[in-house]
């Protein structure tokens, strides 16, 4: 059973950063931000290069739903709760090319199993790319991160057991964090010796607020899910185990339900309309938008039924 907080406490706790659409000006200025450590495309190539030179277990598996337009990416490495290998980051560049092409898509579930969501990086792999290959990791995740958080899908992490870490991260890239009952979030990057590097450190600023990203990198907080809920990092509890799915698939469906070009369209306008982006670039985008929409067949179908009437009854 999904539990929702009360309406007196919530607050915008999705705020999002930028936009990245597969074509136009939201690439560009994702681009902008994100490919500061990539030159041209030969130098992202060579980082996919060098990750396919670790070894490495687990992998991402994406599941999409044509009917629904719900799919579901889930992390594979149980024998390390789910640590993100290097074979994990290359399966992530392909899901994502998917999902942003995905054009009867709606929403992304993003969920690790019944156990565990995510420990962050997996320590075989970061003993391999040494000092050395830091910043290209650092800039491989900010890239993979920044195109999750802005597909042109609603995300949504649900998160079982902990997420720890790179895990934390993970989570904040989505538009929506479902927590299990019993589960919570750490950011344990004080503990290993360095700092945020997957984006999760401004994402955190952005999403809570100074003093709450503060609490959670600096004091290295331990988030239960009912803190997680009452602050409003969390968006719903869900039970835990597999039966968190279940709830997150019908949680998404009922947020996601109409037609899959317009719940598109109002991601893409909430995600470039950050205040990085102009209002007068937030306009033209949402009115881009609408003219496209606008007397097409799902809006016909709505002024045939009166839906806007008789809405609610």
């Amino acid at each position: 059973m999904i539990r929702r907080p009360p309406r007196s406490t919530l607050f915008p706790y999705t705020t999002l950063f930028r936009s990245l659409n597969s074509t136009g000006p939201f690439k560009r200025l994702c681009h902008r931000t994100f490919h500061w450590a990539f030159n041209n495309s030969s130098d992202m190539s060579s980082a996919k290069e060098q990750l396919a030179r670790i070894a490495g277990k687990g992998k991402i598996s994406l599941e999409k739903d044509e009917d629904t337009g719900i799919a579901v990416m889930k992390l594979e490495n149980e024998e390390r709760r789910n640590a993100i290998s290097a074979p994990m980051i290359l399966d992530l560049f392909d899901i994502l090319s998917d999902l942003e092409n995905w054009k009867s898509g709606k929403g992304v579930i993003v969920w690790g199993g019944p156990r565990f969501f995510c420990s962050g990086a997996d320590l075989d792999m970061v003993r391999q790319l040494g000092s050395k290959g830091a910043e290209t990791f650092s800039a491989t995740m900010q890239e993979l991160l920044c195109r999750l958080f802005n597909l042109p899908l609603v995300s949504v992490a649900v998160v079982n057991g902990r997420a720890l870490g790179g895990g934390c991260e993970l989570s904040v890239a989505c538009d929506y964090r479902l927590m299990a009952r019993d589960s919570e979030v750490q950011s344990v990057h004080k503990r290993m010796g360095v700092v945020t590097g997957w984006s999760g450190g401004p994402r955190l600023v952005s999403l809570m607020g100074r003093t709450f990203a503060l609490d959670m990198m600096v004091g290295s907080k331990r988030l239960g899910a009912e803190e997680a809920l009452r602050v409003g990092f969390a968006s719903a509890l869900v039970t835990p185990g597999h039966q968190a799915l279940t709830e997150a698939r019908d949680w998404l469906k009922g947020q996601t339900e109409g037609a899959p070009e317009v719940i598109r369209a109002m991601k893409e306008i909430v995600a470039f309309s950050h205040e990085s982006a102009s209002m007068r670039d937030s306009l033209d985008l949402e009115r881009k938008h609408f003219s496209a929409l606008f007397g097409g067949e799902a809006q016909q179908e709505a002024l045939d039924k009166k839906i806007k009437h008789n809405y609610g009854h």
